[in-house]
Protein backbone atom coordinates (compact mmCIF):
# COMPACT_ATOMS: atom_id res chain seq x y z
CA UNK A 1 0.00 0.00 0.00
CA UNK A 2 1.56 3.45 -1.12
CA UNK A 3 1.92 5.77 1.48
CA UNK A 4 -0.56 8.59 1.18
CA UNK A 5 0.49 12.19 1.76
CA UNK A 6 -1.06 13.24 5.90
CA UNK A 7 -4.28 15.25 5.48
CA UNK A 8 -4.12 18.71 6.05
CA UNK A 9 -5.00 20.57 9.13
CA UNK A 10 -8.45 21.74 9.42
CA UNK A 11 -7.81 25.75 9.44
CA UNK A 12 -8.96 27.54 12.42
CA UNK A 13 -11.16 30.41 11.57
CA UNK A 14 -9.92 33.84 13.27
CA UNK A 15 -12.96 35.63 12.34
CA UNK A 16 -16.78 35.63 12.44
CA UNK A 17 -18.50 34.31 10.16
CA UNK A 18 -17.09 32.06 6.92
CA UNK A 19 -17.13 32.91 3.59
CA UNK A 20 -20.35 30.98 2.65
CA UNK A 21 -22.28 32.56 5.38
CA UNK A 22 -21.33 35.91 4.92
CA UNK A 23 -21.79 36.15 1.83
CA UNK A 24 -25.43 34.77 1.87
CA UNK A 25 -26.02 37.30 4.95
CA UNK A 26 -24.61 40.07 2.80
CA UNK A 27 -27.42 38.87 -0.30
CA UNK A 28 -30.50 39.15 2.03
CA UNK A 29 -29.30 42.27 3.96
CA UNK A 30 -28.21 43.99 1.04
CA UNK A 31 -31.23 43.02 -1.70
CA UNK A 32 -33.99 40.93 -0.37
CA UNK A 33 -35.24 42.40 2.45
CA UNK A 34 -34.98 45.68 1.31
CA UNK A 35 -37.35 44.47 -1.85
CA UNK A 36 -39.36 42.46 0.20
CA UNK A 37 -40.29 45.26 2.50
CA UNK A 38 -41.13 47.67 -0.15
CA UNK A 39 -42.78 44.35 -1.97
CA UNK A 40 -45.12 44.08 0.79
CA UNK A 41 -45.51 47.95 2.04
CA UNK A 42 -46.98 48.58 -1.85
CA UNK A 43 -49.11 45.13 -1.98
CA UNK A 44 -50.45 46.16 1.58
CA UNK A 45 -51.42 49.72 0.90
CA UNK A 46 -52.86 48.61 -2.35
CA UNK A 47 -55.20 46.02 -1.08
CA UNK A 48 -55.53 47.86 2.17
CA UNK A 49 -53.80 45.03 4.51
CA UNK A 50 -53.68 45.25 7.92
CA UNK A 51 -50.36 46.39 10.06
CA UNK A 52 -48.61 47.04 6.90
CA UNK A 53 -46.63 49.56 9.15
CA UNK A 54 -45.63 46.92 12.04
CA UNK A 55 -44.47 44.28 9.29
CA UNK A 56 -42.01 46.93 7.25
CA UNK A 57 -40.90 47.91 11.25
CA UNK A 58 -40.17 44.30 11.88
CA UNK A 59 -38.40 43.48 8.50
CA UNK A 60 -36.84 46.71 8.82
CA UNK A 61 -35.31 45.53 12.07
CA UNK A 62 -34.55 42.48 10.91
CA UNK A 63 -32.48 43.94 8.04
CA UNK A 64 -30.24 46.79 10.24
CA UNK A 65 -29.86 43.63 12.67
CA UNK A 66 -28.21 41.76 9.86
CA UNK A 67 -26.52 45.02 8.64
CA UNK A 68 -24.77 45.12 11.78
CA UNK A 69 -23.87 41.35 11.91
CA UNK A 70 -22.18 41.67 8.53
CA UNK A 71 -20.33 45.19 9.48
CA UNK A 72 -18.82 43.25 12.80
CA UNK A 73 -18.15 40.34 10.79
CA UNK A 74 -16.19 42.39 8.36
CA UNK A 75 -14.30 44.23 10.82
CA UNK A 76 -13.48 40.72 12.26
CA UNK A 77 -12.11 39.50 9.13
CA UNK A 78 -10.15 42.41 8.19
CA UNK A 79 -8.65 42.51 11.40
CA UNK A 80 -7.65 38.72 10.87
CA UNK A 81 -5.07 36.56 8.46
CA UNK A 82 -8.07 35.06 7.19
CA UNK A 83 -8.15 37.73 4.13
CA UNK A 84 -4.22 36.67 2.80
CA UNK A 85 -4.18 34.30 0.96
CA UNK A 86 -0.25 33.54 2.23
CA UNK A 87 2.95 35.75 3.40
CA UNK A 88 5.75 37.23 2.14
CA UNK A 89 8.71 36.63 4.73
CA UNK A 90 11.61 38.46 4.47
CA UNK A 91 14.77 37.57 6.03
CA UNK A 92 18.19 39.72 6.04
CA UNK A 93 21.46 37.92 5.93
CA UNK A 94 24.95 39.45 6.03
CA UNK A 95 24.94 39.09 2.70
CA UNK A 96 21.49 39.69 1.42
CA UNK A 97 17.70 39.37 2.02
CA UNK A 98 15.75 36.10 1.06
CA UNK A 99 12.29 36.53 0.61
CA UNK A 100 10.18 33.51 0.92
CA UNK A 101 6.42 32.58 0.15
CA UNK A 102 3.94 31.08 2.44
CA UNK A 103 0.78 30.23 1.06
CA UNK A 104 -2.45 29.72 3.11
CA UNK A 105 -3.67 27.23 0.13
CA UNK A 106 -2.45 24.72 -2.58
CA UNK A 107 -0.95 26.63 -5.28
CA UNK A 108 -3.50 24.98 -7.46
CA UNK A 109 -5.89 26.75 -6.01
CA UNK A 110 -5.04 30.45 -7.08
CA UNK A 111 -5.62 29.82 -10.51
CA UNK A 112 -9.08 30.59 -9.58
CA UNK A 113 -8.35 34.16 -8.07
CA UNK A 114 -8.91 37.34 -9.73
CA UNK A 115 -6.56 38.80 -6.92
CA UNK A 116 -4.45 37.58 -4.16
CA UNK A 117 -3.41 39.40 -1.08
CA UNK A 118 -0.23 38.32 0.67
CA UNK A 119 0.87 39.58 4.16
CA UNK A 120 4.33 40.60 4.34
CA UNK A 121 6.55 39.95 7.28
CA UNK A 122 9.77 40.42 8.55
CA UNK A 123 11.56 37.43 9.14
CA UNK A 124 13.93 36.78 12.64
CA UNK A 125 17.73 37.24 11.45
CA UNK A 126 19.59 34.17 11.63
CA UNK A 127 21.50 32.88 14.75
Amino acid sequence: MADQPPAPAPQQRDHLLGNQTYEVLKFVALILLPALGTLWFTIAGILDLPKANEVLGIITAVDTFLGALIGVSTASYNNSAAKFDGTIVATATPQKTVYSLELNTPPEDLKNKQQVLLDVQPGLPPQ
